[in-house]
């Protein structure tokens, strides 16, 4: 579910289209998808004892913007103090995304059966 969060921006989006006034407050692939947000909620979630939900946020919306990281169109992850946008060569909805979402789940999956069992 946090996975989806960085796009709650976009009206397009799942999320987004639940909740469309954000779009009208953030540009796309803005302030929501810096390291920002994850490292705020982390704080917030470890403060009120909920340690392995604050890990859990952080794998998943760093997973989301480490893929759009990947893409053509990139993200900055220090917007809005740097113009320095990381960008990739996978485009959205192609077979290299999926393996790389794959991927990036398989490692949720490790991260939760190492620190739960």
């Amino acid at each position: 579910f946090v996975s989806l969060i960085p796009d709650i921006d976009n009206r397009s989006s799942k999320l987004g289209k639940k909740v469309k006034f954000v779009s009208k407050i953030f540009d796309h692939r803005g302030i929501l998808h810096t390291i920002f947000p994850p490292i705020g909620l982390f704080i917030l979630f470890n403060y009120l004892h909920y340690n392995l939900l604050a890990l859990a946020i952080v794998v998943g919306y760093l997973s989301h913007i480490v893929i759009d990281a990947f893409t053509p169109e990139g993200i900055n992850f220090l917007h809005p103090f740097t113009n320095f946008r990381i960008s990739g060569f996978i485009k959205t909805g192609t077979i290299l995304e999926s393996i790389l979402f794959l991927v990036l789940v398989g490692f949720d999956v490790y991260l939760f059966v190492k620190v739960v069992l």
